[in-house]
């Protein structure tokens, strides 16, 4: 995967597989999976226990595990849901403790997209969800991409640790 092609996927045309249409209840947490013969893999994560830390990551690595045996090179994966945002002052930060996100009224929901190559290479676009009362989605805000530095996935990382692991011989 190119650098230009791994950028292209986000732009806003490239983001258009998480963007929620008007109407809709959100977005089905999705995991796109790029492979070096130029396949599209998608797996939406419809799961029970999705919300449970453990069992997400567990989901991904097998995800992982199971393109490698099932013969792909993958070279981008790109992880897309919705979560809660809001920026901290470091003391903020600092006195959060464990202190859920959802807990702050001022709390923004977003649309996260997060994407990292084979190379290591990370991207991440994100964007405000905005609702109607009823809870059907009224809008998405503008995409804000870029390459984050610090940014990281603990979602990818198990995609790649279960990919990486599969492809690693046993010695048993």
């Amino acid at each position: 995967m190119t650098p230009q092609f791994f950028a292209e996927l986000f732009t806003r045309e490239g983001l258009r597989p998480f963007q929620p249409r008007p109407g809709a209840r959100g977005l089905i947490p999705m995991l796109e999976v790029h492979t070096d013969a130029q396949q599209v893999l998608v797996f939406a994560l419809a799961l029970d226990n999705f919300n449970d830390w453990d069992t997400r990551r567990a989901y991904l690595a097998s995800l992982g595990r199971n393109c490698y045996e099932q013969g792909h090179t993958v070279t981008a994966c790109r992880f897309g849901s919705e979560a809660w945002m809001r920026t901290f002052t470091p003391e903020e930060h600092a006195a959060r403790g464990d202190r859920l996100i959802e807990t702050y009224p001022d709390r923004q929901e977003m649309i996260i997209v997060m994407g990292e190559t084979a190379t290591g290479a990370i991207n991440m676009a994100q964007a405000p969800l905005h609702r109607r009362p009823d809870g059907t989605i009224e809008r998405l805000g503008v995409w804000k991409t870029g390459p984050y530095a610090k940014a990281r996935s603990p979602l990818l990382e198990a995609f790649w640790r279960g990919y990486k692991l599969a492809a690693t011989p046993s010695t048993g």
